[in-house]
């Protein structure tokens, strides 16, 4: 097997059954464990002083950046609500244990639930608004609950609050500092546990998604609001968490501590640690706060050194320190180990920065699978068996032939077997206007039964508006639209998801930091519906990933399940694409422009797939390219300035005058492209 670019795939299964990989909880056991026993280690080598002081005080940083590796940088949910709850988890046990004399493991527990409670209501206000605006909801919450504590007398105003009791109080400075720290650092592994753990489960690989396009997550069935708000919660309380154990070992706590800089403070550790990393973050937390609190001259101008810091990082080195290291080992064991033979270190660099198998695409002849039937093109996409393909320029079923037919065409897909229901589309005068402009003006249509369904128009005719009103993007200003029989008019995307609908977007949207078997994977995890709490007990990833692995098998691309999207063709990641639309098996598919970008040769291939797919599924796709509209759909819409003109079978599109005055532009258009195409495609490949 080779894959798109010629490079060798790695097999992922045998006898069509996938290779499971080791348990993932035991992975972030392991890994919380070493973490846990080092950092007990430096503290026991310390052995009390300043030293010592400080590493404890920089581990209660470390458990808040924890919590931000898995919020924001992982998850790319943006909120300024870090330092407000660690101030409240330090003043909360300073007041309970010092004013009502609490027990201090009480009064932690009793703050870190209140503060996760607290965050559940203010989250489920702040993180209902999309993107950044999610971080300007949350800006200055640390300058208002600051300035409030600074007036305050009974919080001790800009005095602060102390002493608060040791988390264990043994017989000397030393011993309580050691015990105390040793309680720290066991709640820093169990924090390290919990990222680790959620990070490597399947809300791990919804969270990623949703960190690329909410859009696409919503449409496999994630709930998003959901999963934010469990993100901005577990913040929260890690936060606060970490103020416990910071008041409980510093003995007294100011609002000085907790100021914005603190907010900023955060950023560059997480950031010039490695914002998707845990034990980036780590390095960031307690790197930080040692060299401040080492160096007076690095305390004094701190603002000024965290702004160039987290500016460098952000536009040269996006990946941190730990991807610096990372990179620096990959190499160096690369050299050792003779991977890269005799090269320069400047050839290892610039391999790295290109795809695999280099600049040209190296050809290789069409080759007959084991399986019989099946070949494997130098696009490293199997084609699926030729179901009724029609030689160039033959007449279609319907009596007409399409100019300029392309050999290899396919014919349009009878009904399936009675068994084979597919699912039904309802539209009901669907209408939606922006502003003064109507995209959508009371379009009515109806789909039912597996097959192909094709909605036309020229470019502003309302075809996007439209697939966006039937996938839930955007809500209907009248009408309804009916999924099976069911109003889904007013139902989130994900709420459609489960009704049995899936889609694809116009531009290919996938995770480049994840295999394409993950790609597929996070459409079929059984996750969606729970909460994140569960995947620190269950994991469904290998079992999502088995699903997945019969979606790329099924669309001939299974051989590819390793590699990475950015390895692959724009053919390849499309099909990767409807992989993860069919692999939770949908009634309704819905497809935007799925030709989009694609050669004459490649849109023939798509066609046959679209076929196969079609024959147990209803799929809908908005699509510039008429032929192959005409050649593969049973049913053809035409919108024109967002109203229905046309709706019937091929013959009628192909004779309907109202179709050829309106669509001669598109007509055009698309012979030009398949003119360009065909010349591309006889050009050789060259570097």
């Amino acid at each position: 097997m080779t894959d798109v670019q010629g490079a060798p795939a790695v097999p992922l299964a045998t006898g069509g059954r996938l290779s499971l990989r080791p348990s993932q909880g035991v992975k972030s056991l392991s890994f919380s464990t070493v973490i846990t026993l080092i950092l007990l280690a430096v503290l026991f080598l310390l052995h009390g002083g300043f030293y010592d002081s400080l590493f404890v005080f920089s581990l209660t940083f470390a458990i808040v950046v924890v919590g931000m590796v898995l919020q924001v940088g992982y998850s790319h949910q943006l909120a300024f609500h870090q330092s407000v709850f660690m101030m409240a988890g330090a003043y909360g046990v300073a007041i309970l244990s010092t004013k009502y004399h609490y027990p201090v493991w009480l009064a932690m527990i009793l703050v870190v639930v209140a503060s996760a409670l607290v965050g559940l209501l203010l989250g489920f206000y702040v993180t209902r608004v999309p993107g950044f605006a999610l971080a300007l909801a949350t800006l200055f919450f640390s300058v208002i609950v600051v300035g409030f504590v600074e007036y305050n007398n009974y919080l001790g105003a800009q005095t602060g609050l102390g002493p608060v009791p040791y988390v264990i109080t043994g017989p000397n400075y030393t011993r309580s500092l050691e015990w105390s720290g040793t309680v720290t650092i066991v709640l820093l592994g169990i924090s390290v546990y919990i990222v680790s753990r959620i990070l490597n489960s399947t809300i791990g690989l919804e969270l990623a998604l949703m960190a690329g396009n909410e859009t696409i997550a919503e449409g496999v069935g994630i709930i998003t609001a959901r999963r934010k708000l469990e993100l901005f919660v577990l913040g929260s309380a890690f936060a606060a968490l970490g103020g416990t154990l910071f008041a409980t070992t510093q003995q007294f706590v100011t609002p000085a501590t907790f100021s914005q800089v603190a907010e900023i403070t955060f950023l560059v550790m997480l950031f010039l640690g490695g914002r998707t990393s845990i034990l980036g973050g780590l390095i960031g937390a307690i790197g930080i706060e040692f060299l401040s609190g080492t160096s007076n001259w690095i305390s004094t101008n701190e603002g000024i050194i965290e702004g160039v810091l987290i500016t460098v990082v952000l536009l040269y080195f996006p990946a941190g320190l730990i991807g610096i290291l990372t990179w620096i080992w990959n190499v160096a064991w690369g050299l050792i180990s003779g991977k890269y033979g005799t090269r320069s270190l400047r050839q290892v660099t610039r391999q790295a920065a290109l795809p695999a198998g280099g600049l040209a695409r190296r050809r290789r002849p069409a080759a007959a699978t084991a399986g019989g039937g099946e070949l494997a093109d130098s696009t490293g996409v199997r084609a699926l068996p030729n179901r009724g393909a029609l030689p160039n320029g033959e007449a279609l079923p319907n009596g007409e032939a399409l100019p300029g037919g392309s050999a290899g065409a396919a014919q349009p897909v009878p009904d399936g077997p009675a068994d084979r229901r597919g699912g039904e589309l309802e539209c009901r005068e669907l209408t939606k206007a922006f502003g003064g402009v109507v995209a959508v003006d009371a379009v009515s249509l109806s789909i039912s039964g597996p097959g192909i369904y094709a909605i036309c128009g020229p470019n502003g005719a309302g075809k996007t508006t439209l697939f966006e009103l039937i996938a839930g993007g955007l809500k209907a200003d009248g009408g309804e639209v009916y999924i099976d029989g069911v109003n889904a008019t007013r139902m989130l995307p994900h709420e459609r998801a489960q009704l049995g609908m899936a889609r694809t977007l116009q531009t290919v949207r996938l995770m480049n930091a994840r295999s394409i078997i993950d790609n597929v994977a996070v459409a079929a995890l059984e996750s969606h519906r729970t909460f994140m709490a569960g995947a620190l007990v269950t994991s469904g990833l290998e079992e999502a990933r088995a699903r997945a692995w019969g979606a790329l098998e099924r669309l001939g691309i299974a051989h590819l399940a390793e590699q990475r999207p950015a390895q692959l063709t724009l053919e390849v990641q499309r099909t990767v694409e409807l992989a993860r639309a069919i692999v939770a098996g949908p009634h309704l598919l819905l497809l935007d422009e799925p030709a989009s970008g694609l050669s004459v040769e490649q849109r023939e291939r798509l066609s046959r797939t679209l076929q196969e797919v079609a024959q147990d599924t209803t799929v809908v796709l908005v699509e510039h390219d008429l032929q192959m509209v005409a050649r593969i759909a049973k049913q053809i819409f035409v919108l024109v300035d967002g109203r229905l003109v046309f709706s019937g079978d091929p013959n009628g599109f192909l004779n309907s005058d109202v179709v050829r005055s309106e669509l001669m532009g598109l007509v055009e258009e698309e012979a030009i492209l398949e003119t360009t195409s065909r010349r591309g495609a006889e050009e050789p490949d060259s570097v």
